[in-house]
């Protein structure tokens, strides 16, 4: 038996991780002044760490993601970098999504 402890940790759905993607401008870094939006870069990190997948993506398509990623120093969370769309959120297995906008992109779609 699986301690629930255990369980809190392992980021896996039936038997494989979770993929937690995050959009960039408006989730990651505010919109206007490119400011980095600590609580959700404390949200990724905290994905990570319990083992997640996490993908950055954007509209503005995989460099402007790629360059985001490296200026907000989270290369070491990410496992992919991607431009955001149903497309690609379907081959890459996203269940969860967090955007600044409403989505419908992923299994969840969170709006922050």
């Amino acid at each position: 038996m699986v301690s629930p402890q255990a369980e809190r940790t392992s980021c896996k759905v039936a038997n494989r991780k979770i993929v937690v993607a995050f959009d960039v401008d408006g989730t990651l870094i505010r919109l206007g002044d490119d400011a980095p939006k600590y609580e959700n870069i404390a949200l990724l990190k905290q994905f990570s760490r319990l083992g997640c997948q996490i993908v950055v993506a954007s509209d503005g398509g995989q460099e402007y993601a790629a360059r985001w990623v490296l200026n907000l120093g989270l290369q070491n969370d990410v496992t992919a970098i991607i431009e955001k769309g149903k497309e690609s959120f379907a081959a890459y297995g996203v269940d969860i999504h967090f955007d600044d906008t409403v989505t419908d992109l992923a299994e969840i779609d969170i709006q922050v």
